[in-house]
């Protein structure tokens, strides 16, 4: 089965749509859940905090078997040793004590879904607020039963500011950013020709290549990370109660698109 031939073009154009969006004009969520890390060298890796975000899909299908999926995205912030929402953040390298946002908002973007030349792939653009896009690819494949796409994103943009805002690129707070999508669900799922809602799940991680000033590292030089799974879900479902009931209370009308 390893040794399967690669996918044509059209089959990977369509497993990306069923996999990551829906199959027909309709909307699907997906639920991120991940933990933020500060990468400084003689430090290892100091937990930031923990996030819970959703990820609304609304897809829409376009010539020659394309798509447009257009997003938005609200997202909160916990403490990682309470699970409740921060208050304020003692730094462990600095002992400085400072702001940390409690929540932040993205988009609303689109990505374009088109078919690409060869196979393995799509042709793939996004248009996000307060990101530089420089790259974009994704590698579609099939092994045995499982189906897999691994999406990478280039950019320069930034981490939340402690006021919960999105930083412009060019700022002091814009870093060069990379982040890594991998999806994976049943063959039988994403090949199919069903209308139905495909059941699909991820992981993630999101690089940027150096430290939001407002954390209190002054000087010091390293990176930030955030790694954790993503869950696909159809709109008002609770993949996470807790962190569902947290947005509530933050955004409690864009919940209700979620």
């Amino acid at each position: 089965e390893g040794d399967r031939p690669a996918m044509d073009a059209v089959q990977s154009l369509h497993a990306y749509r069923r996999m990551l969006a829906a199959p027909d004009d309709s909307a699907v969520c997906w639920w991120y859940s991940g933990w933020t890390f500060v990468e400084i060298a003689g430090h290892g890796e100091i937990p930031l905090s923990s996030v819970v975000a959703i990820m609304r899909y609304d897809t829409e299908t376009r010539s020659n078997a394309g798509c447009k999926i257009r997003w938005s995205e609200i997202g909160a912030f916990r403490n990682p040793a309470t699970s409740q929402p921060p208050e304020r953040w003692t730094n462990p390298v600095t002992g400085l004590s400072v702001q940390i946002p409690r929540s932040f908002e993205e988009g609303p973007g689109s990505y374009t879904i088109a078919l690409a030349p060869g196979p393995g792939t799509v042709a793939l653009t996004l248009e996000q607020p307060f990101a530089e896009v420089r790259e974009l690819s994704a590698h579609i494949r099939r092994d045995g039963d499982r189906v897999f796409i691994v999406q990478t994103e280039r950019k320069v943009r930034g981490f939340p500011l402690a006021d919960g805002s999105l930083p412009p690129p060019g700022s002091a707070s814009g870093f060069e950013a990379e982040t890594i999508l991998s999806f994976f669900a049943a063959a039988g799922d994403a090949l199919a020709d069903r209308g139905e809602f495909v059941p699909c799940q991820g992981i993630y991680r999101f690089t940027l290549s150096g430290i939001p000033p407002w954390m209190g590292f002054g000087a010091l030089q390293g990176r930030t990370v955030t790694r954790g799974v993503i869950s696909k879900s159809l709109p008002g479902a609770a993949i996470d109660p807790t962190g569902r009931e947290l947005l509530a209370q933050i955004f409690p009308t864009k919940i209700k698109h979620s």
